[in-house]
């Protein structure tokens, strides 16, 4: 979303825009909008704003029918001739950080997203070591153990790469490029992991009552996740 310019003297507007995948909108009181204030290119034209969900010309949504991560509530904003007083810009004149934001967000996500993994990878281990075919475990099954070890090896992979992006922050760099790499990698991660499992699992995996398919459903959704709520 673009805004005009901070003006102590006018109140900033915005014409017809929309956003979905917004979380909690429907039990929030306010929300945290991210938009481009102006033309110029990079993060640092990025400023955050406060719209109280009362706002005149903000459209609240009835909670949106996601494929995954059903527990979180999501909405769509809709946005028409939005108009914002300049106190309700996040940090004053300031401003706010808007590149050491997205760094936390994306190790969040990427956390979560290996989280994530971590139960399909183990409870596809307990699977195969429990199910047994012609008297012996699947996991003795020379396809089965392979698949176990490709899924290891992207999940300790995925991990490190979180770590590395946390410890950065920590010793308060902003880690654009490691939680960048972060992300991109634990995105791709989840997905072939809980794909994995599914397959692991054979039939069990694709019926309901199993949960590694909801952990697919789920983990299907971190690559839209960046941006969530941001507009």
């Amino acid at each position: 979303m673009v805004m005009n310019p901070i003006s102590s003297v006018r109140p900033l507007s915005v014409p017809v825009l929309c956003s979905t995948g917004v979380p909690n909108g429907s039990s929030a009181e306010t929300f945290l909008v991210y938009a481009r204030e102006g033309t110029a290119e990079g993060f640092a034209s990025v400023a955050a704003f406060f719209i109280p969900k009362n706002t005149p010309g903000l459209t609240i949504s009835a909670k949106e029918k996601n494929l995954g991560v059903n527990a979180l509530d999501t909405v769509e904003l809709t946005f028409e001739n939005v108009h914002l007083p300049p106190d309700a810009r996040l940090g004053g004149d300031k401003g706010c950080d808007f590149e050491r934001i997205m760094s936390y967000s994306r190790i969040a996500l990427s956390a979560l997203a290996v989280g994530l993994a971590r139960r399909a990878y183990e409870h596809s281990v307990t699977y195969a070591q429990e199910r047994k075919t012609w008297g012996q475990p699947i996991a003795t099954r020379q396809s089965v153990a392979f698949s176990i070890a490709d899924m290891r090896i992207e999940l300790d992979a995925a991990r490190l790469l979180v770590w590395e992006a946390a410890w950065q922050l920590d010793k308060g760099h902003v880690a654009t490029r490691e939680s960048f790499l972060a992300k991109l990698t634990a995105d791709e991660m989840v997905l072939k992991v809980t794909d994995e499992a599914v397959m692991v699992m054979g039939g069990h995996g694709f019926i309901r009552e199993n949960p590694v398919e909801r952990w697919l459903r789920d983990g299907r959704g971190f690559a839209v996740f960046e941006g969530l709520a941001m507009v």
